[in-house]
């Protein structure tokens, strides 16, 4: 990179500190330490996390041969992505994100106004001046990548520090590579080597249930394998320039270990104040309570179909590289169906492009017929999540059918409110409650369950999002006609005719007839199919009540 030989000699200056820091505390040779925690983590942390978007965990695909950066929302004209913006900014004295901050800052961003009232200039009230900024909070809704972009960046300065000093060939080669394989994809070299702290919130809160230790003391542990306490370990990292990393706000339940992990977190970073870093914390919008103060919100913008059909390349090029024939078929075929508006619009984040990509890998293309497209990209959403280890997978999978049918019921009030009251409909969480309890209701289950039902969908599976205060509904409408399909097309075949006749001529459901149709023809029965396709365009070119019934 540009910057290489006076980076090289701050490493080496920061190595040999190290050496007389581990001296003064007792500990012989801290610089041998510190290097063998970051080899171990450049190790760990070199492949892109696919496993749960529908790619086979053997593979294994480098993360800095795939990696996307990210521009946010409303960005100006030339602003970097935020990786690169990161990597264009010098560390700066840290202090304590937890002080006390104003009203503003610590309402939660879900309950934030996204977008300004008509007539209106756009603005980001829970934005901080940059010169007033203590860190930097990412927030990103599921699968945009949260996790990736810090993934990256740690490993980039690890590989600073692993390519100037490491016994391990082996990690020196994999080190230079990683720099080769980011700056061909746009990243070019920071200001300064920073020492990558990264912190799994949800990880170390669970390791401190465990061991009832402090998050300073896990870190110190982890670091140099209980030779330095705590304590010790901050007298050390405070001579050095930092990038600590909060990964995963949003995931820590907001009960009572909330608030003793941030206690955790509050007394690293107090241990930590006076050095001179950059932080990060990640979180979606609908996990921060606005517990951190002066911290700048990056709100991540959802990506555009040429970066989607970029990212899918780089992929398809990793998966299928001894495959050039295969590569390039794919590849065909996931340009063709980003043309697509309706998959366009489910190709927004490098979570649904990478589903997308596994889809058509697995099925050959990516089906022409909306309904099976989209009832297979829900699937794999269903199928990634159970998957996980987290406490929702076991309801996921034992509720799964139960839970498409109150997204399909959710879908169907909301369209038909939409149509009766114009423009976008949400549900109240209250309302939202009642569906399902209604339906779980309908198979005998208590109210015990409902709660956790509806926790799960809005936190895991997350179609059903909050784009207002107090109001929930889908935030692709696709995804909303889709839904809606699936309930007119549910139960008796005779009623099943009887509603998409009734809903055939409004144009507000032109889309969700199209979804239906899919549907029917299908899986459904050769009567139906035909009343379905004959029987409603007979239907469509007859006169109604309105003067355009019947008009092709």
């Amino acid at each position: 990179m540009d910057t290489l030989p006076p980076i090289a000699a701050q490493i080496e200056a920061h190595l040999t500190s190290l050496r007389a820091l581990g001296e003064a505390e007792g500990v012989a040779d801290l610089d041998d330490l510190v290097l063998a925690w970051m080899r171990q983590r450049f190790n760990t942390e070199r492949w892109a996390r696919l496993a749960q978007a529908g790619v086979d965990d053997s593979e294994k695909i480098a993360i800095a041969r795939v990696f996307v950066d990210t521009t946010r929302e409303q960005a100006r004209d030339g602003e970097a992505p935020f990786a690169a913006w990161m990597l264009g900014r010098s560390a700066r004295p840290l202090r304590d994100p937890f002080a006390a901050a104003s009203p503003r800052e610590r309402f939660p961003l879900r309950d934030r106004p996204r977008f300004a009232p008509d007539g209106e200039e756009p603005h980001a009230d829970d934005e901080v001046p940059e010169e007033e900024a203590i860190g930097h909070l990412l927030v990103g809704g599921p699968g945009q990548g949260k996790s990736t972009i810090t993934q990256v960046l740690c490993q980039l300065h690890r590989a600073l520090w692993l390519r100037q000093r490491t016994d391990d060939p082996n990690a020196r080669r994999e080190a230079y590579q990683l720099l080769a394989d980011l700056r061909r994809g746009g990243l070019q070299g920071p200001e300064e080597p920073l020492l990558p702290v990264a912190i799994d919130l949800p990880r170390v809160l669970h390791r401190m249930r465990r061991q009832s230790v402090s998050a300073l003391d896990l870190l110190a542990r982890e670091v140099t394998s209980g030779d330095l306490s705590g304590e010790a370990l901050a007298r050390v990292l405070r001579r050095f320039p930092l990038l600590v990393v909060l990964d995963g706000l949003d995931e820590v339940p907001a009960a009572g270990d909330r608030d003793v992990l941030l206690a955790g977190v509050r007394e690293l970073l107090q241990r930590l104040e006076g050095a001179r870093a950059q932080l990060i914390v990640t979180t979606r919008p609908q996990g921060y309570g606005g517990e951190f103060g002066r911290l700048r919100a990056w709100r991540m913008a959802p990506w555009s179909v040429e970066t989607a059909v970029a990212y899918a390349g780089r992929l398809l090029d990793e998966r299928y590289h001894d495959r050039a024939e295969r590569n390039e078929q794919l590849r065909e075929r996931i340009a063709e169906a980003a043309r697509d508006e309706s998959v366009a619009r489910i190709m927004t984040t490098p979570l649904q492009v990478t589903m997308m990509t596994a889809l058509v890998a697995r099925v050959g293309r990516a089906p022409r017929e909306r309904w099976r497209l989209f009832q297979e990209y829900f699937r794999l959403v269903v199928a990634r999540e159970v998957e996980k280890s987290a406490p929702a997978a076991p309801l996921l999978e034992r509720y799964a059918r139960h839970i498409q049918e109150i997204h399909q019921n959710v879908a169907l009030l909301l369209q038909t409110r939409g149509e009766l009251r114009g423009g976008d409909a949400w549900l109240s969480r209250d309302e939202l409650r009642a569906v399902v309890s209604a339906r779980l209701e309908r198979d005998g289950h208590d109210e015990a369950l409902v709660e956790r039902v509806v926790t799960a969908c809005l936190d895991r599976l997350v179609f059903l999002v909050q784009p207002e205060q107090g109001g929930f509904g889908f935030e692709v409408r696709s995804l909303q006609e889709y839904f809606a399909a699936g309930a007119l097309t549910a139960g008796d075949e005779e009623v099943v005719g009887q509603r998409l006749e009734a809903v055939a001529r409004p144009p507000h459901w032109r889309n969700v007839i199209v979804f239906a149709a899919g549907r029917v023809m299908d899986d459904l029965s050769p009567r139906l199919q035909e009343r379905a396709t004959v029987g409603l365009c007979r239907l469509l070119d007859t006169p109604g009540a309105d003067p355009l019934d019947g008009v092709a």
